[in-house]
């Protein structure tokens, strides 16, 4: 009596197999994508707030004003850069001279991102103990979403989400 052996799939099978896979990727597309820009807008945020930080102990290290400098406001294409005794423009390569992640701009990491509202475009840390010149508050949107940056006189930087977006407190 001879054995007939099926090895492989067949046809249906495999199409059956098809369809159940674009079926789970096409519920899961949106929610991935909506995770991805809440990535995005916590990124801005915290790269910003960790460059303000970064600027506020450059000034008290070297014993200098150091100034942040945001350009572009409400769009998508802003940049900051970090500068020592004068405000610089991100937007003219080579313009701001101290060493950070070099002029902080909208690359494609945090493309779509925009710089909603700046409530001041140059603030400085004093050499003393770090004070800001300024309050300031740095909000960032993208899919009806927001993330921002709030910096108080005493110069610490705090990321803000008033939609608790990564576990931030609200702004």
């Amino acid at each position: 009596m001879p054995h007939n052996l099926r090895n492989g799939f067949t046809l249906v099978e495999l199409m059956i197999t098809i369809v159940i896979i674009c079926i789970i990727a096409a519920i899961a597309l949106p929610s991935f994508k909506s995770t991805i820009e809440n990535r995005k807008l916590i990124a801005a945020a915290n790269a910003l707030q960790a460059d303000l930080v970064f600027a506020r102990s450059a000034a008290i290290k070297r014993n200098r004003e150091v100034f942040v400098s945001v350009v572009n406001e409400g769009s998508a294409n802003w940049c900051y850069g970090i500068n020592e005794l004068t405000a610089c423009d991100c937007s003219v390569p080579g313009d701001c001279q101290v060493e950070t992640q070099e002029n902080i701009k909208n690359n494609t990491i945090l493309s779509a991102v925009t710089l909603q509202n700046a409530s001041v475009d140059d603030v400085s840390f004093n050499q003393f103990r770090g004070f800001a010149s300024t309050t300031a508050t740095y909000i960032f949107t993208l899919g009806g979403k927001s993330t921002g940056v709030v910096l108080p006189l005493s110069g610490n930087a705090r990321a803000c989400s008033d939609s608790g977006l990564g576990g931030m407190a609200s702004c």
